[in-house]
């Protein structure tokens, strides 16, 4: 029952930041979820946006499948940084715990346990909002099998096969743009946790290379410190996205599926 209570207390806290931060995510943050994006129902748009699709393609994708790991990938996308809001405030601050050494300053990195936990969750973090648009690419791939086949999908690629019919919709274009710019900075950061170093570890000898140097330990702790707005930012985006997504896949249908009664 102690720890029931405790871990009560602790989603009360992540719920505060929820507030405080306006966090949100696919589902909302009403309980029980309103499932409402921009005044439209979620789960009665996405059904009339993928109908037709879905009478084509059935056998070959699961929409509701999609859908709803698509809401939860959006619910650990907004926890994660709720996290790194709440770790924030406590992290170690190697500046205000310089020393002199001789003729020179040392900045220590004496890490605390909410610095570590801040930093196993910035790369979860991370890895949730690349598994969003994972799922997204796959949605928007699905419209398209004759084009994909059995194509390995990514959200970075995915865009550059859809045909050229389709490259003047506004919610194309939107799509087109974000992974050219916010996506691929997110990726190329999730491409380093995953297949090179953690963020602790480049933080870590980032830090020992800076040890000495006030400007680059400044550099370096506010490069640090941006992580919850960058992924709170993020969180927008996937809403944007997600709105984007179905409006684009509205036209896509009209066009594709015009022999399919309304």
């Amino acid at each position: 029952m102690e720890t029931f209570d405790t871990l009560v207390e602790f989603q009360k806290a992540i719920v505060k930041v929820y507030n405080v931060e306006g966090l949100s995510s696919l589902r909302g943050m009403q309980v029980p979820p309103e499932y409402i994006l921009n005044g439209k129902e979620i789960l009665l748009w996405h059904n009339d946006v993928v109908r037709k699709a879905r009478m084509k393609r059935g056998k070959e994708f699961d929409y509701l499948m999609n859908l709803d790991d698509l809401f939860f990938c959006s619910d650990t996308l907004a926890y994660n940084t709720a996290h790194l809001y709440l770790y924030l405030p406590h992290l170690n601050n190697p500046i205000e715990e310089g020393f002199k050494h001789y003729e020179f300053m040392v900045y220590p990195n004496y890490q605390n346990l909410f610095s570590k936990r801040y930093a196993m969750f910035a790369d979860s973090t991370c890895q949730a909002a690349y598994n969003f648009w994972s799922r997204i690419a796959d949605l928007i791939a699905s419209f398209f099998p004759e084009v994909f086949g059995k194509r390995k999908i990514y959200f970075s690629n995915v865009l550059d096969f859809i045909p050229e019919e389709f490259h003047n919709s506004e919610n194309y274009l939107w799509l087109k743009s974000f992974s050219e710019e916010e996506y691929m900075e997110l990726n190329a950061s999730r491409k380093g946790i995953v297949h090179t170093l953690t963020n602790d570890t480049v933080f870590k000898y980032a830090h020992l290379e800076a040890s000495h140097d006030i400007e680059k330990m400044k550099d370096l702790l506010a490069q640090r410190d941006s992580l919850p707005e960058f992924y709170k930012r993020h969180i927008a985006l996937t809403l944007v996205g997600f709105e984007k997504t179905l409006l684009f896949l509205e036209e896509v249908s009209t066009r594709l599926f015009a022999d399919i009664a309304e």
